[in-house]
């Protein structure tokens, strides 16, 4: 999800239509996870700027260790 307010107003919305969903955190990341109709589960995840830039940041590591031939 784009940012905390996009988590807000799922969290209204199913709670207006009585949806019963779990919110959970990981680290710097917020977790809602819900069933749809045929009770498969569904997340929906926002993470904190910061947590994102330090994701992005450990990606290029990767991926320059890929191409350096560095397994």
């Amino acid at each position: 999800m784009r940012d905390l307010e996009a988590l807000e107003r799922w969290k209204s919305r199913l709670t207006a239509h009585d949806v019963p969903f779990a919110l959970e955190r990981h680290g710097e990341a917020e977790h809602l996870y819900l069933l749809d109709p045929n009770e498969i589960m569904l997340e929906l995840c926002v993470q904190t700027p910061e947590s994102a830039a330090g994701q992005l940041h450990g990606a290029h590591d990767i991926l320059q260790r890929w191409v350096d031939g560095v397994r």
